[in-house]
């Protein structure tokens, strides 16, 4: 059975013998924590299209950056100061950013994207000050940009993968079209210089009408498993010595949001957002369909660790779901799933955030409760430690609430003495 929004407000007990690695006591069951998040309105924004969290000035605490209508900024953490990067670069607007030290200098390279048809990937250089406009380095790359973010591959090297939602001949811009040619994905070198020869690395080729990936981090260092979701379906993408980034071809999970053709005869994914997380003894893939959509999905791994057709549904009360973590933002050291949605417009109060937590290591039993109800328009989120107590906290930007909201974490977790 799917949690619906009466669940939300289920109390945290001793629901079972064996919870998250951390939620038992040598002597028995304990309770889970009681979750607390206090939120704190950073700044009044536009869309918030994308997020990102780093430190950008160097000074030991991670910022706060934002893709918002026109421009690319960060806010200083602390005072939240706001500052400009970029603004009204190619294209109809700012899509997406990420920042990582791809250079192992020790100071965040950011990357940004335009949205639309004349869309454009840019590196930015950072000036001495980094309160001042950082200058805008374009790079080769396809149209219809949609999401960027860092990766590192399995030689221990940072790259740029550059998601376009659609490909070069789409049904937006060529009426009638039946079929969207597919969209091309790179893995891109940070350069300030990109030559003639400059090239990413084409990663996929076989999927059409996408929204989002993610890169699935393993050993601290080590590469990052990518993962992909299109109209086809997913596509697992791992990176070793032996295994660089290599497409095996994309697939629909038994069960998952098939393919959905428009009036016009066009075709259009049935798939928004997609996360791995581990609930202690089996991992877990959760998804958001349909694209834009309102069921949060889970799957659960098989024996092998493959995805074969364990699937449940969650939650269907979802309103144009648009976020999706999964991460241990408890304490209990499994992963929780955290989920954001947008509503229908700015005059309905159907948005926030929830968190989903599994009671026990199999991710077989679920309960859930709400960070925000009603306040913020999830358009993007990220979740970091922000003030540095151990504790992840989230960072939310909204659509139709035009708000730029911190929640800040004071979750007690769980005491670990006595732990099994």
């Amino acid at each position: 059975m799917p949690i619906r929004r009466h669940a939300l407000h289920l109390a945290f007990a001793a629901l079972l013998a064996a919870a998250c690695p951390h939620a038992l006591l040598a002597d028995g069951p304990r309770p889970l924590p009681e979750p607390r998040f206090e939120p704190e309105v950073v700044a009044e924004i536009g869309k918030g299209y994308g997020l990102s969290v780093a430190d950008v000035d160097g000074d030991g605490k991670p910022d706060i950056l934002l893709a918002d209508v026109w421009d690319f900024v960060w806010y200083r953490n602390g005072d939240w100061s706001r500052f400009v990067l970029a603004s009204r670069l190619d294209g109809q607007g700012a899509m997406s950013i990420d920042a990582r030290d791809a250079t192992g200098d020790g100071q965040v390279e950011i990357a940004v994207c335009t949205r639309g048809p004349d869309s454009a990937v840019y590196f930015l250089e950072r000036p001495v000050d980094p309160t001042e406009l950082w200058r805008p380095v374009r790079i080769p790359s396809e149209p219809e940009q949609h999401r960027i973010g860092w990766a590192r591959n399995h030689a221990g090297e940072e790259r740029l993968v550059a998601v376009p939602n659609l490909g070069r001949r789409n049904h937006l811009r060529l009426r009638d079209l039946p079929r969207d040619d597919y969209a091309k994905i790179y893995a891109y070198p940070f350069t300030l210089d990109p030559g003639p020869d400059y090239a990413g690395e084409v990663l996929l080729e076989s999927m059409r009408d996408m929204h989002s990936f993610a890169a699935v981090p393993g050993e601290p260092g080590g590469p990052e498993r990518l993962l992909f979701i299109g109209m086809e379906g997913v596509e697992f993408m791992s990176d070793s010595p032996d295994e660089p980034w290599r497409a095996r071809g994309p697939r629909l999970l038994p069960g998952m949001t098939p393919p959905n053709q428009r009036p016009d005869g066009s075709w259009h994914a049935g798939l928004g957002e997609i996360a791995e997380g581990d609930a202690g003894d089996r991992r877990f893939l959760a998804t958001i369909e349909p694209k834009h959509g309102h069921s949060l999905v889970l799957y659960r791994a098989d024996d092998e660790g493959g995805y074969g057709g364990d699937r449940e549904v969650l939650d269907d009360s979802l309103v144009t779901g648009h976020a999706l973590y999964c991460v241990d933002l408890l304490g209990l050291g499994c992963d929780q799933i955290v989920a954001g949605w947008w509503g229908s417009g700015p005059e309905v109060g159907d948005f926030g955030i929830r968190v989903y937590v599994p009671l026990d290591p199999q991710a077989s039993r679920w309960t859930s409760f709400p960070i925000d109800e009603g306040t913020m328009s999830c358009q993007s989120l990220r979740i970091a430690d922000l003030n540095g107590n151990g504790r992840l906290d989230l960072v939310a930007a909204g659509w139709s609430t035009n708000n730029l909201v911190i929640y800040w974490n004071r979750t007690e977790p769980p005491a670990r003495q006595g732990t099994r």
